[in-house]
Order: C-alpha cells, then sequence, then structure tokens
C-alpha cells in the first residue's frame, strides 16, 4: 500500500504526537512523580538528621517534624510538578513553585517552633500551660530568611522540570529516565542542608547540650566532681532540681526568643517537670516549671 507525503508527515507530527491522550498522561504521571520526589527529598534532606539527632536526646516524639513534613511536602511538590506538567508555561510554573517554595519555608517556622509543641502538649497534658509558642507574625522575619533561601533551590528545581523530566518520560533507558530526578534531588537535597541550619540548628543544639548537662549530673550523682570538669559541663545549672533530676526525662522546647539565642528547654523527670534556659547553646539554670 502506498503513503502519500501529507500522510508520512502527520505520522511525525510533534503537535499530534503531543496530544495524543497516552502521551499526556504519561507526561502528567512523570511531572507529578518529579514533584513528589522533590517533596520527600526536600522533608528528608530537612528533618531526617535532625529527629535523628534528637532522638539521642530525650527528645519527645523526635521524628514527628519529619512525618508531617514527608506528607505535606510531597503533595505540595506534587501538585507543582503537576501544574507544571499540564500547562507547560513558564507563568504557570514560576507561580506554582514560588508557592512550594513560600509553603516549604513556612513548615520550617512552624513545624518546630508550633505544630511540634502542640502536637506534644496533646500527648503529654501536663505539659499543657507549660509550653508557649508564639504568633506567626512574631516569626516572619525568620519566614523571609528561610523563603529567600529556599526559593532559589526550589525555582531552579521546577524550572528545570520540563526540559529535562519530558525527554526521560521516553527514554529507552533507566538511567534516562531517572537521571532527571537525581538532579532534582541533588539540587532541592541542598536547600534542606541550608534550611536545617536556618531553623533546626539552634534549636537542636539547646536541647543537646541541655541534655549533655543533665546526663553529666546523673552519671556523677555522689561523686566528687572537679570543679573545672562540672563547669565545662554546666553542672550549675542543674544546682537548684540536681536532688531530682533522673536518668529517665523527657525534653521538649519549652519557648524561646525571637532570634532563638535563648531557648529555654521543657524537661520531664520522674517527680519535677523543670524549665531549663540554654542561652546560646549555654545552659544557664533550671527551676521547676510553672504555667
Amino acid at each position: 500500500m502506498r503513503i502519500n507525503e501529507p500522510e508520512i508527515k502527520s505520522l511525525f507530527n510533534n503537535n499530534d504526537f503531543n496530544a495524543r491522550p497516552d502521551v499526556i498522561r504519561l507526561k502528567h504521571v512523570f511531572g507529578r512523580s518529579y514533584g513528589v520526589v522533590v517533596g520527600l527529598t526536600f522533608a528528608i534532606s530537612t528533618w531526617a538528621a535532625d529527629g535523628f539527632a534528637l532522638s539521642q536526646t530525650h527528645m519527645f516524639l523526635p521524628w514527628t517534624k519529619l512525618i508531617i513534613g514527608l506528607i505535606l511536602c510531597s503533595l505540595a511538590a506534587g501538585l507543582a510538578g503537576w501544574i507544571t506538567a499540564r500547562f507547560e508555561r513558564w507563568y504557570f510554573t514560576v507561580p506554582a513553585w514560588i508557592g512550594v517554595a513560600a509553603f516549604f519555608s513556612w513548615l520550617l517556622i512552624i513545624l518546630p517552633l508550633q505544630i511540634n509543641p502542640i502536637v506534644s502538649a496533646w500527648f503529654k497534658p501536663e505539659w499543657q500551660g507549660l509550653i508557649r509558642y508564639d504568633a506567626f507574625d512574631q516569626l516572619s522575619p525568620r519566614f523571609a530568611v528561610a523563603f529567600m533561601w529556599i526559593s532559589i533551590f526550589v525555582l531552579i528545581t521546577g524550572v528545570l522540570q520540563i526540559p529535562l523530566v519530558e525527554p526521560a518520560a521516553f527514554s529507552t533507558s533507566v538511567f534516562g529516565k531517572i537521571a532527571p530526578f537525581l538532579l532534582g534531588m541533588f539540587i532541592i537535597g541542598l536547600g534542606g542542608f541550608v534550611a536545617d541550619s536556618l531553623n533546626n540548628q539552634p534549636l537542636r543544639s539547646a536541647i543537646a547540650s541541655m541534655d549533655r548537662s543533665i546526663q553529666f549530673v546523673v552519671d556523677n550523682k555522689g561523686v566528687d566532681v572537679d570543679p573545672a570538669l562540672s563547669r565545662a559541663n554546666h553542672a550549675g545549672a542543674l544546682r537548684g532540681i540536681k536532688d531530682q533530676v533522673t536518668a529517665e526525662r523527657s525534653t521538649t522546647i519549652g519557648s524561646y526568643d525571637s532570634s532563638l539565642g535563648e531557648v529555654n528547654v521543657l524537661v520531664q523527670f520522674e517527680d519535677l517537670i523543670a524549665n531549663c534556659s540554654v542561652i546560646y547553646e549555654q545552659p544557664s539554670f533550671c527551676k521547676p516549671a510553672t504555667p
């Protein structure tokens, strides 16, 4: 059978190919998957190491931020990936990914400073009234700084989606299909590590330093300790409650100042709930917590 020239051209017409339902569906699947992978990677790089470090410091519910972050970040970035693949226009792509950057920045601030304390108080009713979390308008400068940094990595990742992911959808090799995902993971992973240093690190360091001082006191109960060693471990911060310090304990963030330079760590011992002040990672003093 003879095929004339117009028919041959129609077989290879790019517009006709892109209009095929199976092609459209494949591009949407890859776009959404790219967004989900970006969201999961951001959450893991931002809160996984933080959760592990906190789990070593008697932190109550140390994995809350990671679990919530995985769910919400994957949903938000997955939606942006689908919008990018669906409309294939920069004036849809850029706003969608800027929205993702704003959402990621909001989560970075709100998860440890508001959501985690609220969740902790749900599971430990005795902490209600002892945990203070500021209104978000007082945290807006931290949000602005976080958004400035995170948006750089998110926008680069989002803008690369169409030129990288669409060809990957039709690649015949496994590496060709996953390479764009790996590049997106690398870029957004860098953003997650930057995000961790902006907000998680001051809180994590405060809890860790307080926990080390508590452990030092627990390990040396009834022992004549060198005063210099005691000062180096800030044991004096627990002088007022030393008889009630126990190895069994749970910690969380009780309150903080706007710069996160002064963080109050709430510590529940067997017979006492204490409020311990940590100033720039240096335990200062502990006292019984009062509402």
